[in-house]
């Protein structure tokens, strides 16, 4: 189950890299059905107690993401006062 939620993740991170809004789009749907499937499930067998990588991994994410929206917000305000 975490297997596949880490994948999920590794693709979304790949799609950050490709900056193709398309395909970040299209992973983000994925990671949230897993999420959604996990949040269902609520049982978490033995062998997906490694947590600690995912964990990690969906930190970078976050941070990645963060810094892209934050280079949006101070690109427009930029261009504004440049006018």
């Amino acid at each position: 189950m975490l297997k596949n939620l880490e994948t999920a993740l590794l693709n979304l991170e790949t799609a950050f890299k490709s900056n193709n809004i398309g395909s970040v789009l299209e992973k983000t749907n994925f990671l949230s059905k897993e999420i959604d499937l996990i949040k269902d499930n609520k049982t978490i067998s033995s062998a997906d107690k490694g947590l600690n990588p995912t964990t990690k991994l969906i930190e970078k994410l976050s941070i990645q993401n963060e810094y892209k929206l934050n280079l949006l917000k101070e690109f427009s305000t930029y261009i504004s006062n440049k006018k």
